[in-house]
């Protein structure tokens, strides 16, 4: 439960979301001159949400087989 709420869900809401904001702001026909780091922090935290989801998918099953 811990690898669930830890992974996606807070980083979504307190990191990812704000990131977001941030693009929708951007104009398409220029961007800043910043917008790769925010594309690669924007895909760090992608991967902890993905690493907690699995986590979260493996050890959920795990766990209810143990008991």
């Amino acid at each position: 439960m811990v690898a669930f709420v830890a992974g996606p869900v807070i980083v979504s809401r307190f990191f990812a979301e704000p990131i977001y904001d941030v693009f929708l702001s951007w104009k398409v026909d220029s961007p800043p001159e910043a917008w790769r780091e925010a594309r690669d922090r924007n895909f760090r935290l992608n991967a902890v949400r993905g690493l907690g989801s699995g986590a979260a998918f493996v050890l959920f099953p795990a766990g209810l087989a143990v008991l």
